[in-house]
């Protein structure tokens, strides 16, 4: 395979990849603006109560003059004005099991992972 063939076929993959993605942009473009027209509610991005739990005490962990137990509540409270059919004890819950999670990975991280010294090695000109 010459160098002339292999740049024709990744000038042809290049343009089937950019006609598939221009495609799919016009596909979503009418869909939206059917749904618009219908005055129907376009969907969003749906990001589940575990995925928020897990990003706002990531977000909680920046606030450096707050204690753990005011971080918890920052997060719980956050994650109820986001989602106001959660229960206090469901928001309280998804937090504490996204702090639990984000410690263990932590103390995964500083743990040596059982890593042995296997020792020095001799250099054999001492023998001389």
């Amino acid at each position: 395979m010459t160098v002339a063939q292999l740049n024709s076929y990744i000038f042809i993959i290049a343009v089937a990849v950019i006609a598939v993605a221009t495609a799919v942009s016009a596909g979503c473009a009418v869909y939206i603006q059917k749904m618009k027209l219908a005055h129907k509610p376009v969907p969003q991005e749906v990001i589940d109560v575990k995925t928020k739990a897990d990003w706002l005490v990531s977000e909680a962990s920046t606030l450096l003059d707050a204690s753990g137990v005011e971080k918890k509540d920052w997060a719980t409270n956050q994650l109820q004005q986001t989602n106001p059919n959660l229960s206090d004890a469901e928001a309280r819950g998804a937090i504490q099991s996204a702090y639990d999670k984000k410690q263990a990975t932590q103390s995964q991280s500083t743990d040596s992972g059982g890593a042995v010294s296997l020792g020095t090695v001799d250099d054999d000109n001492d023998k001389g």
